[in-house]
């Protein structure tokens, strides 16, 4: 297989990606500036949210990433602040020494490097995660490092709900800093559309509060600009009344469904249901390697199952069922039923392709099929999956943000493709082949004229530019505010990971 994959890429004119982009490495003087840094910020903060490579904690941390690939950058030390005023000394310690950093939250970062560094200094926000509900439960504060099942499940009690992910393992900041994309996306918008301020400490240390009053600049610039222009400390969002959700998850007999069927309904079901709605679902392919089986289901989320709403899996999807795990639940319990299908501890390349809601679906479910059926042999794949998320008129209505995108653009469909494997000797090997995956995809919607530019920055690959498919106008924009609020480039120099602008 593995020869017929370099053949393939040699016929295609492409050149193997190999380890784009590559780990900088350091000079001795840069690491004698990053231990100095380290040591500096262990007296400065203390020893108690200091780690070096020896301590415990250090590990521990190292552990609880996402992806296989982060954990095996080792940071100098690992720094887990407390309160913001902790992170404003991480930031300073760093422009010190000029020391290259890393900033983490939920550590689901898809790429490498983009929440961990290899010796450099890691800042670790988990441990800022409160869940700070106003007096009038109107909005909810929440520090960068909560998850959202927390978040969920604290809001449960007072019969309220927040725009927040469908992963309940996913932590807040990255996920609102890349957008956003909730059960409730197509009422609410991306979650960054409905954030009402961000508790945010700039290159300089200054501590400054952004909406849509003050800092207007840079409150628009985080809604989707990544981590460009500072360390997020605390968001601010909406809440709104919720009981109970209709979820769960149908999985469709592979020998019996109409892939065509299934394809064509749900892009009806992203029509004519979905707009105006707070009904969010998503299709999921996957194959799980092993014993060559496949699964193939879609799952639903209703904020209400007294309204009707839990009738629309039957209205839309007649396909053949194996199973059906739709019932009335908590969003809090959604979030955790999805983070059990998703969270693996495996190395994984994901990448993402947005593209109009049409026949094409089809044509990239067959490259999917096609690609599933030639890597049954290989003993070290576990999983290739592939997921379609709708954006619709009325999600993509609601943006006042970088992203680029515009309602007359919709009703479009997102994807994202993951493979997962097992040793860590394959990760080139692997992300070329996501790579390439990757490339038959995108050709195929160009040639049909189904290809839209936009990529989400939660789901793309080290090798995709989500900032650069923003359109040149926000780009700029982007850039003039970068230059307001980090003129010396902190968050571009130093920060080694993440979407530059």
């Amino acid at each position: 297989m593995r020869l017929a994959f370099w053949s393939a890429l040699i016929v295609w004119g492409i050149r193997p990606i190999y380890g784009l982009p590559g780990q900088h490495v350091l000079k001795q003087s840069e690491e004698e500036d990053v231990r100095k840094a380290c040591h500096s910020l262990a007296l400065g903060i203390g020893r108690d949210s200091v780690f070096f490579q020896n301590d415990q904690q250090y590990k521990y941390q190292q552990r609880d990433y996402w992806y296989q690939q982060q954990r095996n950058l080792h940071p100098k030390c690992r720094v887990l602040p407390r309160t913001t005023e902790e992170v404003r000394k991480a930031i300073s310690a760093v422009t010190e020494y000029s020391a290259p950093f890393a900033v983490s939250s939920g550590k689901l970062g898809n790429a490498q490097s983009v929440s961990n560094v290899d010796r450099g200094i890691t800042i670790d926000l988990g441990r800022l995660e409160s869940i700070e509900l106003a007096d009038d439960g109107k909005s909810v504060t929440l520090g960068p490092g909560a998850r959202w099942i927390d978040v969920y499940r604290h809001l449960e009690h007072f019969r309220l709900g927040v725009n927040g992910a469908r992963d309940g393992f996913v932590g807040v900041g990255g996920y609102v800093l890349g957008g956003g994309l909730s059960w409730y996306a197509s009422y609410s918008g991306w979650t960054c559309d409905t954030v009402i301020e961000f508790e945010v400490v700039l290159a300089n240390g200054l501590i400054v509060t952004a909406d849509a009053s003050h800092y207007s600049d840079l409150f628009w610039a985080l809604k989707g600009g990544g981590n460009n222009f500072g360390i997020v400390t605390k968001i601010t969002l909406p809440t709104f009344g919720l009981c109970s959700v209709f979820g769960g998850y149908m999985l469709f007999d592979q020998e019996l469904m109409e892939v065509d069927d299934l394809l064509y309904n749900f892009r009806r079901f992203n029509n004519e249901t979905l707009p105006n709605t707070r009904v969010g679902g998503f299709l999921q392919f996957a194959t799980i390697f092993g014993g060559g089986t496949s699964e193939e289901g879609v799952a639903f989320a209703y904020v209400d199952a007294e309204d009707g709403t839990a009738d629309v899996a039957n209205r839309y999807f007649h396909e053949p069922v194996l199973q059906n795990r739709t019932h009335i639940t908590s969003l809090s319990e959604m979030s955790r039923f999805i983070s059990e299908i998703v969270y693996r501890p495996l190395h994984k390349v994901r990448f993402t392709l947005t593209l109009l809601n049409d026949e094409v679906l089809l044509t990239i479910y067959n490259i999917f099929s096609r690609w599933s059926r030639r890597l049954k042999k290989e003993e070290t794949l576990q999983i290739l999956a592939m997921g379609l998320h709708p954006l619709t008129e009325s999600h993509l209505s609601h943006g006042n943000n970088p992203l680029g995108l515009r309602a007359q653009d919709s009703p479009l469909v997102m994807i994202d493709v993951e493979l997962h494997w097992l040793q860590s000797g394959l990760d080139r090997y692997y992300e070329n082949l996501g790579w390439l995956i990757y490339l038959e995809m995108r050709y195929a919607a160009k040639t049909r004229g189904s290809f839209h530019p936009f990529v989400n920055m939660n789901y793309a690959a080290k090798w995709q530019d989500p900032v650069k498919s923003y359109g040149e106008e926000n780009i700029q924009r982007m850039m003039s505010i970068r230059e307001a609020y980090d003129p010396t480039r902190v968050f571009t120099r130093f920060l080694k990971g993440g979407f530059k602008v």
